[in-house]
């Protein structure tokens, strides 16, 4: 099992909560909670409702939405980031390609930390506002680029 200063290392390294105070994630590292997966357990399956995400801390994961594989995370890598905010339905399976040790957050422990610690949710705002200007961004040079070469 991973220590409260461990836990904070963790979802320190992580872009999402790279701008929280060490208080602050400290906080966090109070409601996250280890799992853990064989080889070839499913973490998360495509259509289910979601309500948690997960941090690889250990092992790995394959990540295969409409059959096709999307990704292949290991260590310090995150997935089920939308479900965490919105609670919908996931837009891919996950499977554990080996033995996985996983940090859990679950969506209501999240905001129950959130009531107390409002700056929390300032600074996940804004760190994910960033990120969808950088795909933004890429989405628009890919256009730029495709258009010139027309």
């Amino acid at each position: 099992m991973l220590n409260r200063v461990e836990i904070v290392l963790h979802l320190r390294s992580l872009e999402l909560f790279s701008t929280l105070t060490t208080r602050q994630l400290s906080e966090l590292a109070n409601v996250v909670r280890e799992e853990r997966h064989p080889a070839g357990a499913t973490i998360v399956r495509e259509g289910e409702f979601g309500d948690c995400m997960y941090v690889v801390e250990a092992g790995e994961v394959d990540v295969i939405a409409d059959d096709r594989l999307l990704a292949h995370m290991g260590p310090r890598e995150y997935f089920g980031g939308m479900s965490l905010f919105d609670g919908e339905t996931r837009s891919a399976t996950v499977t554990a390609t080996t033995r996985v040790r996983l940090l859990r957050l679950e969506r209501q422990a999240l905001f129950q930390v959130i009531d107390d610690h409002p700056g929390i949710a300032i600074a996940l705002c804004q760190t994910m506002s960033l990120r969808v200007r950088n795909v933004i961004d890429k989405l628009e040079h890919v256009g730029k680029s495709r258009k010139v070469g027309a």
